[in-house]
């Protein structure tokens, strides 16, 4: 056994050199190297038929230390950890192995997986009954943390250790519900999509799920992300919901929950008339006023109801110097259900001979088209417009007014006799 006394200065030039310090007051050295060696044999660390021979003392502050150097006594091993993830992305990555020695030191390494997912940690120090504490450091957000490992470092071996990334994953849960009732809607198709996705259709969806008899409908094991939840087809007696409705995935088994509203699609129908009556003669300009009467309006919304005449006989649009009539009123309802008038007006000289016209109604949400009532058979929708009729002409050999000149004439020569009569007896008055 040799003991050397040394200075700070000594210790100093010890750079790069491996060794355990330990302080004390009082006591045989000897002891302390002998007490040292036991403890460290007994817990496997020292190699076999080894032991310090050498130390190094040295006075601190009044404080005896003794340096064991741990040239080639010390047990050493090596780990290997194994790195995996679902996306194979496993180059870079950095972890920790750390543990507090018998002698109260910490140990702390690092080290960082290549490209073939694999760090290295070599050289290390037998772990005895203490093991070391594996943990990945500055996971990526898109990952499950993983549980830090315990790792028994074993003389003169590779211990492997495999660490798995699992991407973050959670739920979806949707609830489909009327806007105005708020009752569950069954029937209706969503797609999940990437956030950047512009085209919303079955093919370009991530995942597609129908709500059920109880307006739920839910994507299952999303991976870590941005989404965007979209409608793809509205349930039977719905508006379709062009609404996009963005979620994000951050937490594992976290269940993301949305509300989706759909308004059932607006029902039509129309009475036209003009001045109350459903036919009607020409005279001067014509007014026909159609009664567009509405259910399953959204309140407080704005709606135009926009309506041009059609010819019956032809089936195509009624024409005044060449151009449709049309019309249309914009409204908002203060209920669900009610009406509105739209009329049209136009000269009704146009008007030749008996002619129907029909109404034909469509409903306008903010510029999209919602409702139609276009039935060119529909009674209701129609009114018929009689021209004005032409005054009658006396025609030759007509003797449908004979009698008004025979009286005519009769009158006449009665006239006369009279004339006549009058005539002579004032000369007869005369001569006497």
């Amino acid at each position: 056994m040799k003991i050397n006394q040394i200075t700070l200065t000594d210790l100093r030039r010890m750079n790069g050199k491996e060794g355990l310090i330990l302080q004390g007051c009082g006591g045989e050295i000897k002891e302390w190297m002998d007490g040292i060696n036991k403890m460290l044999t007994d817990k496997g660390i020292l190699l076999d038929n080894t032991k310090f021979e050498h130390v190094s003392v040295f006075q601190n502050d009044g404080v005896t230390c003794i340096l064991y150097p741990f040239e080639d006594v010390l047990r050493k091993g090596s780990l290997e950890v194994v790195k995996t993830s679902e996306d194979n992305f496993n180059e870079g990555v950095e972890f920790h192995l750390y543990v507090t020695s018998l002698s109260g030191a910490s140990i702390d390494l690092y080290a960082t997986t290549n490209a073939d997912g694999v760090a290295k940690f070599e050289n290390v120090l037998v772990s005895g009954d203490k093991p070391y504490t594996l943990e990945e450091v500055n996971t990526a957000d898109r990952y499950v943390v993983p549980k830090t490992q315990r790792v028994v470092i074993e003389w003169n071996k590779v211990t492997k250790k495999e660490v798995e990334n699992k991407i973050i994953r959670g739920s979806i849960k949707g609830l489909k519900i009327d806007n105005e009732t708020k009752e569950n809607i069954e029937g209706a198709l969503f797609g999940l999509f990437n956030i950047n996705e512009t085209e919303f259709t079955e093919e370009t969806a991530i995942l597609t799920a129908e709500s059920n008899e109880e307006g739920i409908f839910t994507f299952e094991n999303v991976p870590y992300g941005e989404y965007i939840v979209r409608e793809l087809k509205p349930a039977n007696g719905y508006l379709e919901n062009e609404e996009l409705y963005p979620v994000t995935i951050s937490e594992d088994d976290e269940i993301i929950e949305i509300t989706i509203e759909n308004d059932k699609i607006p029902e039509l129908g129309t009475t036209a008339t003009i001045d109350g009556k459903k036919e009607f003669t020409v005279n001067g300009d014509i007014t026909i006023d159609d009664v567009v009467s509405y259910k399953n309006l959204t309140v407080g919304k704005k709606y135009t109801v926009s309506g041009v005449l059609m010819d019956k006989s032809t089936g195509k649009a009624f024409l005044v110097d060449g151009k449709e009539v049309c019309s249309e009123v914009t409204f908002t309802p203060e209920t669900a259900d009610g009406e509105v008038t739209v009329s049209f007006t136009f000269d009704g000289s146009v008007i030749t001979k008996d002619t129907e016209i029909v109404v034909f109604e469509t409903l306008y949400r903010d510029e999209t088209e919602i409702a139609v009532h276009a039935d060119i058979e529909d009674k209701d929708q129609t009114v018929t417009i009689h021209p004005q009729p032409e005054p009658e002409k006396p025609q030759t050999g007509d003797n449908s007014n004979l009698g008004f000149w025979i009286g005519l004439g009769s009158v006449a020569v009665g006239g006369l006799i009279a004339f006549l009569i009058i005539k002579f007896k004032k000369k007869d008055e005369d001569d006497e």
